[in-house]
């Protein structure tokens, strides 16, 4: 399921949704809506330990629910496996920064690697549910209920690297796992993952990701499931949002992306960079024409910056051509072209330098280099 708020979303043509700052707290106004909404009662209780009850009980205890929040984005951990895995013979080398499906493109082992991408992300999230599913256990014990309905909600605090496609599958497979027969989260009946540092744009309306993973065993309990869409449609209904109800979860859980935050002050190349992923103008070049752009630009870099050049670019045109050289990059990423096939040839660079004008002897001096 989706909501969708009731306003026009700021999109612009290449499917980015962007906002200035921060968004609000995200766990906040769930707890809010929980006691608001279900009429939620605390099970804070100074005399037990946190670890050891729940943080909720709704639905006149019908409903039990455990708040986990994804506070840390989880950068360090990638950026760790990352520069392990760098030093692969195969991993190929971009230009600055690019996407993991580019990366997996060149490497032998893309299925292997992806799993441990996932594995790394999923750390924080199993961590989660294993305490939620001990603090519902213990609660289970102590009030037995044939009806009840136990569920983690996890909250991510606008963290990008959390997308509801990884997520929900590292929700998914964890609640489905069986070791020796026996399910590790056995008392959780169903997981519901709320983000809105992700949305998509449905009827013109931005629209965030309602997605809940249910346990395998709810197939024995089915009338479980009227409780989980009643907690929908009520967060929907208390957002004051349109709820979204999608008869392909899987589908329709693709097409949410990354809200880019857009801070008030940037440097000059973050700027660059933003310029281009609002108006990726190279996209539409065949990749004879993109290597083209590559050697003009390498051309005014190497007029720009060596010693010996016979002919240095203004000032402007220099500036230029770092705007241009960042565009690149991002455009070759996205491409999965890594540098090494854009070689260095100085008979390249001479060409460039006829494409763009200059004189004879420039053209001699950047055959030589």
């Amino acid at each position: 399921m989706a909501i969708a708020y009731p306003h026009v979303a700021e999109q612009n043509p290449n499917m980015r949704i962007e906002r200035n700052g921060d968004a609000e707290p995200l766990t906040p106004r769930v707890e809010r809506f929980i006691r608001e909404a279900l009429a939620g009662r605390s099970l804070d209780d100074p005399a037990s330990s946190e670890t050891q009850r729940p943080d909720y009980a709704c639905l006149d205890g019908r409903l039990i629910i455990e708040i986990k929040t994804l506070e840390e984005d989880g950068s360090s951990r990638l950026d760790n496996l990352m520069r392990e895995l760098q030093e692969r013979e195969d991993w190929p080398i971009f230009l600055g920064e690019a996407p993991l499906e580019a990366v997996l493109k060149h490497i032998k082992d893309p299925e292997g690697v992806r799993r441990k991408v996932i594995d790394r992300m999923g750390r924080a999230i199993n961590t989660h549910l294993k305490k939620a599913n001990k603090q519902l256990r213990a609660y289970k014990s102590e009030h037995p209920r044939p009806d009840g309905v136990h569920i983690a909600v996890m909250v991510n605090e606008d963290h990008d690297l959390y997308e509801p496609g990884p997520v929900a599958n590292i929700i998914q497979h964890q609640l489905g796992r069986r070791d020796d027969g026996q399910s590790p989260l056995s008392d959780i009946d169903a997981v519901f993952y709320l983000s809105e540092r992700h949305a998509t744009v449905i009827d013109n309306m931005l629209t965030f990701p309602i997605v809940c993973i249910e346990a395998p065993e709810i197939e024995q309990a089915p009338w479980k499931r009227d409780v989980l869409d009643d907690f929908s449609a009520r967060w929907a209904a208390w957002s004051g949002a349109v709820a979204y109800q999608s008869d392909d979860p899987t589908d329709v859980i693709g097409h949410f992306s990354k809200i880019e935050k857009i801070p008030e002050h940037m440097p000059l190349p973050d700027i660059w960079r933003l310029q281009y992923q609002r108006n990726p103008y190279m996209r539409r070049l065949s990749k004879a024409e993109l290597r083209n752009r590559f050697d003009d630009c390498m051309l005014v870099n190497s007029l720009s910056f060596l010693n010996s050049s016979p002919a240095k670019p203004s000032r402007e045109a220099t500036m230029a051509n770092r705007a241009l050289f960042t565009h690149l990059t991002i455009e070759m990423a996205e491409r999965s072209i890594p540098v090494t096939e854009f070689p260095h040839s100085g008979n390249r660079l001479a060409k460039a330098a006829r494409r763009i004008g200059y004189s004879k002897a420039v053209q001699r001096w950047a055959k030589s280099i």
